[in-house]
Order: C-alpha cells, then structure tokens, then sequence
C-alpha cells in the first residue's frame, strides 16, 4: 500500500505538469491557482520544492 506522502508527491508531479501546459498557453489566472494548491499539497506532503520539482524534506 502506498503511503500518503508518496500519493500527495504524485498530485503534486501531475499538477507540475498542468502548470507547464497552462504557462504554455498563457493561461495565467488557471496557472495561478494550479501554482497554489502545488504549494499548499508540498505544505501537506512536508516537501520543498525547487523550480517546478519537488524534493523530500
């Protein structure tokens, strides 16, 4: 079974990857909130992140 740390980390990695396609487009407003809940889940996973990648603390 997996730990929720690892499926948090997993959110976190599918949402870097939607901010990428949003910075693409020039979605900003959707990049902006997608940049937040990345920064609240790294809060929650107690993990930093380190342009656009995580890293466990």
């Amino acid at each position: 079974m997996r730990s929720d740390k690892e499926a948090l980390q997993d959110w976190i990695d599918q949402l870097e990857q939607i901010l990428s396609q949003l910075d693409s487009i020039n979605a900003d407003i959707a990049a902006i909130h997608v940049d937040i809940a990345i920064v609240e889940l790294c809060q929650i996973a107690d993990v930093k992140r380190a342009s656009g990648a995580t890293k466990a603390a």
